[in-house]
């Protein structure tokens, strides 16, 4: 050690300690600040977070980590009120910002898988941007991108369960893009593995660090959204309404599962305490949708004059000069008008169906002009009550409400149109599929086919893909593909994202 003494050296000892301890409280603050702020994000409290946010930009300018998160926070505000082109745009600029600094950080170390990460979820996040705004090529180009790099870190350090979200977002919905659109989307090198995208979104719920809650959110939205998995979409939202209780979102989709698994009375418990909470109005943005669904599950308790009222308080939610052409808008005014109809307020129901604008919604404009020329009859009451009973798996009351109408229908003379007697028909025939009586159910939807004047666009194409699935349930498979290929000629969209999950089935 020749002219080191033992002064010096215990002077080294002493100094490389303290900055072995500098260093370890900066991160143990940089990983307390991250914990709380993406809390305080998953509450909606997103001034608070970004104050976090910023506080780990200023300790460490150089690691994108914080401007990665604080775009995080832009992108969920985003995600809630994607006509908020403000928060969109900042959204895009910290994105951007987060990649420019992941890559000054690969730059000094092309080993810094944490830096891979964040360019992985930043390009991700762009790529879910500009799908939620239609601007498709830019989604397939940003979305391979930020799959690619998180695919490097968990071949590097398959533990690095953070980046399983982002590739489970990408295999899952990359797989269940309709067949026609998996054609183009195949030129952008875009492959999907749904099963795959499953497994990683459950890596990332059970064992990933800071992206667990939203690859809860992600994965139960799926479950409940896609995959009709009610239950285990309620557990994954049952437990996040329990953590963040603050947040609408979340409670919005629990009361959905609710809804789905036939627990009306739930549903509407979670969308009142909702409505009641003290911070709703922090919030208010989220009253229109809460007031939407409480209004659609008391329609399905055929308790309309509740449905009626929750209708009303969705249009006044709106706030002056708030865009409404979300669709809420338009058809929280139709189905307020049906209320008023089958409480036989005849005048105000005609009244809601002339207030509804084409500009609102194309689709609900149509409806509403359709009321206008043809009224709801007692017939056609009838239907709706049924259909809310098979909605909540009271099979035989409907089947009793669709048979009384059907024999009625079926003695008028002179029909003009047989359009209502297609969907009766069609309605009858689901019932008797969920029954089990599948040979009975062809011959019901077979009836839809030798009717003649049928002006309902929808009833053919739905009674040829239900009619494949019956043929299924029954091993004749052939016709069953038969049935599919018929249905998927039709311009449908979410009918031939059916047929492709039915064709899955089959395969």
């Amino acid at each position: 050690m020749g002219n080191i003494t033992l002064k010096t050296l215990l002077t080294v000892i002493v100094l490389f300690f303290s900055v072995c301890s500098t260093v370890f409280a900066q991160k143990s603050r940089i990983a307390e600040l991250r914990k709380n702020g993406l809390e305080l994000v998953y509450n909606l409290e997103f001034e608070k977070a970004n104050a976090l946010f910023d506080s780990m930009i200023i300790i460490e300018p150089e690691n994108a980590q914080g401007y990665f998160l604080k775009s995080g926070n832009y992108f969920w505000r985003f995600s809630l009120n994607t006509q908020n082109t403000e928060i969109g745009e900042t959204f895009r600029e910290l994105s951007f910002k987060a990649v420019e600094v992941a890559e000054e950080m690969l730059d000094k170390d092309e080993d810094n898988i944490d830096a891979m990460f964040y360019l992985g979820g930043a390009y991700g996040n762009l790529g879910r941007y500009y799908g939620m705004t239609n601007s498709w090529l830019k989604a397939y180009w940003y979305g391979r991108k930020g799959k690619n790099y998180l695919k490097d870190v968990v071949e590097i350090n398959p533990q690095y369960y953070d980046a399983y979200l982002g590739l489970g977002i990408y295999h899952y919905y990359a797989d269940i893009l309709p067949k026609f659109i998996k054609a183009v989307s195949f030129l952008f090198g875009i492959e999907g593995d749904k099963a795959k995208g499953l497994e990683e979104l459950q890596l990332a719920v059970s064992k990933g660090d800071f992206t667990k809650s939203e690859a809860m959110f992600f994965l139960g939205g799926i479950y409940l959204d896609f995959e009709k998995d009610y239950k285990k979409s309620l557990v994954l939202f049952e437990e996040l309404v329990q953590k963040y209780p603050n947040n609408f979102s979340m409670r919005l989709s629990l009361a959905k599962c609710y809804q789905n698994l036939q627990q009306h009375e739930q549903a509407i418990r979670v969308l009142t305490e909702s409505l009641n909470s003290k911070i709703i109005e922090e919030h208010a943005y989220f009253k229109k949708f809460l007031y939407f669904n409480l209004a659609r599950t008391y329609f399905e308790l055929n308790a309309f004059d509740n449905a009626l009222n929750a209708y009303q308080n969705t249009l006044l939610s709106y706030e002056k000069g708030e865009n409404k052409k979300s669709g809420y808008y338009a058809w929280a005014k139709y189905w307020a008008a049906e209320c008023y109809a089958i409480l036989d307020s005849t005048a105000k129901a005609r009244e809601f169906y002339q207030k509804i604008n084409e500009d609102e919604n194309k689709y609900a404009f149509e409806a509403a002009q359709n009321r206008l020329d043809k009224p709801l009859t007692a017939s056609r009451i009838g239907m709706i009550k049924g259909r809310n009973y098979f909605q909540r798996k009271q099979f035989e009351k409907a089947g009793s409400i669709f048979d009384t109408l059907i024999k009625s229908e079926v003695k008028k003379q002179n029909r003009q149109n047989e359009s209502f007697l297609g969907e009766l028909y069609y309605n009858f025939a689901k019932v008797e599929f969920e029954l089990k009586n599948y040979q009975n159910a062809l011959a019901t939807y077979n009836k839809v086919f030798n009717l003649k004047k049928i002006n309902t666009e929808w009833v053919k194409p739905w009674s040829r893909f239900r009619l494949g699935n019956c043929y299924k349930e029954l091993g004749e498979i052939e016709k069953a593909k038969t049935a599919y290929d018929l249905a998927y000629a039709y311009d449908d969209d979410r009918l031939k994202f059916e047929i492709d999950k039915a064709r899955e089935s089959l395969e």
